[in-house]
């Protein structure tokens, strides 16, 4: 009941707002003939610019390397509302490689920040042929290896078991910390991270954050005066200043990097606030995952974090702390993803690849 109140709300806004928006265009246009006392050719000018520009947007609908799927929807919307279905598009629906921040800034693959290869053949040789296809071409895109024991794994579940070892881990770095987030909340949880983070960076050691521009939007926004207190490095991913016709609202930075020392480092699903480990009596109960990692798989991930501080600076950023081996029997690929890299979808073509080849499960 409460997901379908949820439905019909937003489907309640999102039709106020193009209605909303047919009214303000149509209400400027009469406004601008008011004041200017524009002649018939003039408006009629004015009309056809609009249609050239509707075109345009059609055209670059269709020609889009995507699946007939993801164009249909916002054909619909064209048809059935321009001005909304325009708005919604330049606003939402663009391309990031067509967008001035990526061609401002050209990324190339994620190895390339570590001076990292693809993997070499005598560890694709230990592969077995059943999965060896899709691997190789995540490896290749990405230009990170593919690491055969040498990295230990462990799963960790929830924030009741992830924030009391990520805060002592904190405490226990004797070098660098290097942290990426989408949301960083200024809750209790919140606050006792920022706090540990300094007192490590007055101590001498390399502290660098990176925090998304929306996801971290709050803290942005109302606490940003406590971050520029902070003796550490903090950077912020494509803020947010107006949220129409520019792609920053669509693609975002997700991603969840804790680098320690650069010998061991969490991935997964948790940013950092309350909600996580469950402490706030009146929150749904909240279920996450992250993966501890320890070994040479962390120079893969030291890479990407070092993709992510070029693009939000422009400064390329110098690995010190190089992980040691560490002898696990396992298996595991780091695969970086992300609008950059369209039209090649990696994930997509890794999954199905491996699920093509599954035998038994």
């Amino acid at each position: 009941m409460e997901r379908n109140l949820k439905k019909v709300l937003f489907l309640g806004i999102a039709i106020s707002f193009g209605i909303g928006l047919r009214v303000l265009a149509e209400w400027v246009y009469q406004l601008i003939f008011r004041e200017y006392e524009l002649t018939s050719f003039t408006g009629l000018s004015l009309r056809l610019l609009f249609a050239v520009i509707f075109v345009f947007v059609w055209l670059a609908i269709t020609f889009r390397i995507e699946e007939p799927r993801n164009k249909l929807p916002w054909l619909l919307f064209l048809f059935i509302d321009p001005i909304l279905g325009m708005t919604l598009f330049l606003s939402l629906g663009r391309s990031f490689r067509m967008s001035l921040r990526y061609r401002k800034r050209l990324l190339k693959e994620a190895g390339f920040y570590g001076n990292l290869k693809p993997a070499e053949e005598s560890t694709l040789y230990q592969i077995s042929d059943q999965f060896l296809r899709p691997l190789d071409m995540a490896s290749r895109q990405n230009r990170l290896p593919i690491y055969k024991d040498s990295t230990d794994v462990k799963i960790i579940f929830n924030g009741e078991n992830f924030f009391p070892e990520l805060f002592e881990k904190i405490k226990k770095a004797t070098s660098s910390i290097w942290i990426e987030v989408y949301i960083l909340r200024f809750d209790e949880t919140g606050k006792r991270f920022l706090k540990l983070l300094d007192e490590k960076a007055k101590k001498g050691l390399d502290v660098k954050l990176l925090i998304d521009g929306m996801g971290s939007a709050r803290l942005i926004a109302f606490h940003q005066r406590r971050l520029k207190k902070c003796s550490f490095e903090w950077q912020i991913n494509d803020r947010v200043y107006f949220p129409l016709f520019n792609t920053r609202i669509t693609y975002r930075n997700h991603r969840k990097m804790f680098i320690i020392d650069g010998q061991e480092a969490y991935l997964g699903g948790m940013n950092i606030g309350d909600e996580y480990d469950n402490s706030i009596p009146y929150y749904t109960f909240f279920k996450d995952t992250m993966v501890h990692l320890n070994g040479l798989s962390v120079e893969a991930i030291q890479s990407i974090f070092a993709k992510d501080y070029y693009y939000i600076t422009g400064k390329p950023l110098s690995i010190k702390d190089h992980p040691k081996k560490f002898f696990s029997h396992s298996l595991n690929q780091i695969v970086e993803s992300g609008p950059d890299q369209l039209p090649v979808l990696i994930f997509m073509d890794l999954y199905q690849g491996l699920m093509a080849r599954a035998k038994s499960s």
